[in-house]
């Protein structure tokens, strides 16, 4: 039950106090975003450190680095700073390390849609 209510908390959150960033599927036109992983996008976004902080600590690299070597498209729902901020408060924590990691790893796997929408 409380694994239900973290995440049904951190969608709330994600929609209710930011936007959509759509990361891998936007981009200048100039094709420079070809064989780029979405982690790389993620690492050049300031307002994404948290987000690449909670990658790294619940260990899915693997998940947010895969490559677009075709130009194939896929979209992140990724939280910013401040949806991490409100969520976090949410749950009475001040760090992501004292968040349950199966949880905020479900959360984080949860944002990945391999496709454009």
């Amino acid at each position: 039950m409380t694994r239900f209510i973290v995440v049904r908390s951190l969608q709330i959150v994600i929609l209710a106090v930011l936007t959509v960033s759509v990361l891998a599927s936007c981009g200048e036109g100039n094709g420079s975003e070809v064989g780029r992983s979405v982690y790389d996008y993620i690492v050049g976004e300031p307002d994404l450190s948290t987000l690449e902080e909670a990658i790294n600590l619940v260990d899915l690299l693997d998940q947010f680095a895969f490559d677009n070597p075709e130009g194939r498209d896929y979209t992140i729902f990724a939280p910013t700073n401040d949806a991490f901020e409100a969520f976090l408060q949410s749950q009475g924590a001040s760090e992501l390390d004292q968040l349950d990691p199966d949880v905020l790893s479900d959360v984080l796997k949860y944002h990945i849609v391999r496709d454009s929408l």
